[in-house]
């Protein structure tokens, strides 16, 4: 998923695996990340794979991979 601004906040918390988001951050398994309504997210992806629940609007079809 690209840099995007959000109309409502979003909730993604990693059930299996490791997600990255953006260059730094690193969310781990049992972890989570809140992106609040008007920001910007980055760009979020996972070298091993990962199992994520996201609790916001339904993103665009093309946005997955």
């Amino acid at each position: 998923l690209g840099m995007r601004g959000l109309l409502t906040h979003l909730i993604g918390v990693v059930l299996r695996g490791v997600v990255r988001v953006g260059e730094q951050l690193h969310v781990r398994e049992g972890g989570y990340h809140v992106v609040q309504a008007g920001d910007l997210h980055a760009r979020v992806g996972s070298d091993t794979g990962a199992l994520i629940y996201l609790r916001g609007p339904m993103p665009e079809i093309g946005l997955f991979i």
